[in-house]
Formats: structure tokens, sequence, C-alpha cells
């Protein structure tokens, strides 16, 4: 989850809850994000082709809800 401003904009309780679940403990900044792409544009990953690369701190591993908490 990158922490852009509409991210940030979301209800304190929703990031309270969500940011813990994310492996890396944070969001990404859109910084991080910029770098990735950055990098893939320069000579350096002239032989990197066909990838999907998640700049996600992880959050493609974790399955959860942004909704309110489930019924125990």
């Amino acid at each position: 989850m990158v922490a852009t401003e509409k991210v940030r904009a979301m209800p304190g309780e929703v990031l309270e809850r969500l940011t813990p679940l994310l492996p890396s403990g944070r969001m990404v900044e859109p910084a991080e994000t910029a770098a990735t792409v950055a990098y893939l544009c320069a000579e350096e990953s002239a032989q990197v082709t066909g990838q999907e690369i998640a700049v996600d701190g992880g959050a493609g591993l974790n399955t959860f809800t942004l909704g309110s908490e489930r019924p125990g």
C-alpha cells in the first residue's frame, strides 16, 4: 500500500488497523515506488523483461479487509 495523499486521507481507525498487518510494518512511500520505476528505466535494468514487480511492502502476502471488523 503506497502512502499517497488519498491513502493518508483514509480514516485514522482504518490506518491504525491496517498498518500492523503489513509485513514491513509501514506503508510504501511514493519515493520508493519512483525509485523502482527509475531503476526499470535505467540501462542497468536492460535485461529485466516481462516481470511484475510489486512495490507493496509485502502487502500482497496478506489478506485483510479495509471494512469494518469481522464479528467475533
